[in-house]
C-alpha cells in the first residue's frame, strides 16, 4: 500500500517532467522516481537525458514544441538571466527572490536575442564547490541514459557554470555525439556500454587529456563560427559593432583574473607547505625531546631501584650482625655465669 501512495504522490511530477499525450504520463517515467525511493538511484541523470535529447528532437525536427521538463528548464534558465539574488542555496530559492514577469513568445525572443557575456550569470553561489565530472569510461564526454534516449553532454562547453575558466575552443574529438532514440529499435548492448562506463568517471580536477581543449583557438571565435553552423533563428543583437573584439578582450582579461588567482594560490600553497613543514619538524624535535626525557626518567628510576636494593642488601647485612654479636653476647654471659658457678663450687668442696 505504500507503494501505491508513493507512486501516486510522484504522479504530478511525472506529468510535468516527462508529459506522454497518449499515456498521460510514461511508466518508464514514473520507474525514475520510483527507482529513487527504493534503490536510491538519482533521477537527476534521467531529467537532464530528457532535457537534452528533447532540445535536439525540436532542433532537427523544426518547430516542434518542447514539453518535457518545461518547469526545470524555465527555472535554470531564470537562474542565469536574473540579477540581484542574494544567498540563494538552490535555484528554485532564486526563482522565489527573483519574481520573474509574464513574457510572450516576441518578448522571451528579444530577450534571448538580446543576452550578451555580460548578462548571464555563469557561475551561480549555490553552485560553488560543484566537482564537474568531465567524461565516462572511454567515452570522451558524459553518456545519459533516459526515458525515452541515450544522448551525451560535453561539460567542455558548461565549464563556466561551474568556475572553470573557457581555455579555448574544444576539439571535435572531445565533442563526439552519442544519440539514440529507443523507438528507433533496441539497443541492449549500448546500453551496457553506458552502465559501465559510468563505474570509471574522472572528475576535472582528475583528468589528464589535453587533446579536448585547442587553446590555440579562442572559445569566443570557436563558437561564433558554430552559431553561423547552427544558424540560430534569431539575429545576434549587440550595441556595437565590434562583438568579437570585446569578447575577445573580455576574455583575455578574464584569463588574467585567472592567471592572477592562479599565482597567489600558488603561493598561499607554498606558504602552507612551509608552514606544515615547519609544523612537522616542531613535532619531530618534541617527539625527540619526549623520548629523552623518557629515557632520562626511566634512567633515574633503575638506579633508584638500584639504590634502594643496594641500601636493603646492606640493611640486612647489618642486621645479621647484630643478630650475631647479641648471641655471642649471651653465650658469652652464659659462660662467665657458668664458670662463677663451678669456682663457687669447687670452692666450697675446698
Amino acid at each position: 500500500m505504500g507503494n501505491v501512495y508513493g507512486c501516486s504522490s510522484l504522479n504530478p511530477y511525472g506529468v510535468m517532467l516527462f508529459p506522454n499525450v497518449n499515456d498521460f504520463v510514461d511508466c518508464a517515467a514514473m520507474n525514475a522516481f520510483v527507482g529513487y525511493k527504493s534503490r536510491y538511484e538519482n533521477p537527476v541523470t534521467a531529467i537532464l537525458t530528457e532535457v537534452y535529447g528533447t532540445l535536439n528532437q525540436c532542433h532537427e525536427l523544426k518547430r516542434r514544441k518542447m514539453l518535457c521538463c518545461l518547469p526545470v528548464l524555465y527555472v535554470w534558465f531564470i537562474s542565469r538571466v536574473s540579477k540581484g539574488i542574494l544567498n540563494a542555496t538552490c535555484p528554485v530559492e532564486e526563482l522565489l527572490q527573483c519574481k520573474p514577469e509574464i513574457k510572450g513568445a516576441n518578448e522571451w525572443a528579444q530577450l534571448c536575442a538580446s543576452l550578451s557575456e555580460e548578462k548571464i550569470r555563469w557561475c551561480a553561489s549555490w553552485q560553488q564547490g560543484s566537482h564537474i565530472i568531465y567524461h565516462c569510461g572511454n567515452y570522451p564526454n558524459v553518456p545519459l541514459m533516459g526515458i525515452r534516449c541515450c544522448i551525451n553532454y560535453n561539460p567542455l562547453l558548461a565549464q563556466r557554470q561551474f568556475g572553470y575558466p573557457m581555455r579555448g575552443s574544444p576539439t571535435s574529438a572531445s565533442l563526439a555525439t552519442l544519440r539514440i532514440y529507443y523507438e528507433e529499435g533496441t539497443f541492449a548492448e549500448v546500453l551496457h556500454q553506458i552502465r559501465d562506463a559510468w563505474g570509471n568517471i574522472v572528475r576535472a580536477e582528475g583528468d589528464p587529456r589535453s587533446w579536448t581543449v585547442d587553446e590555440r583557438i579562442p572559445y569566443n571565435q570557436w563558437l561564433a563560427a558554430r552559431v553561423k553552423a547552427v544558424k540560430l533563428p534569431f539575429k545576434l543583437i549587440s550595441p556595437d559593432s565590434n562583438v568579437e573584439k570585446r569578447l575577445l578582450n573580455a576574455e583575455v582579461q578574464q584569463a588574467k583574473l585567472l592567471r592572477a588567482e592562479l599565482e597567489r594560490t600558488k603561493q598561499e600553497n607554498v606558504t602552507l607547505t612551509n608552514d606544515l613543514q615547519n609544523l612537522q619538524q616542531n613535532y619531530a624535535n618534541l617527539k625527540h625531546d619526549k623520548m629523552e626525557s623518557e629515557w632520562v626518567h626511566e634512567e633515574l628510576i633503575r638506579k633508584q631501584k638500584q639504590d634502594l636494593t643496594s641500601v636493603n642488601a646492606e640493611l640486612r647485612w647489618k642486621s645479621m650482625e647484630c643478630g650475631i654479636t647479641e648471641i655471642s653476647e649471651r653465650v658469652r654471659r652464659d659462660l662467665c655465669g657458668e664458670f662463677k658457678r663451678d669456682k663457687q663450687e669447687a670452692l666450697e668442696k675446698l
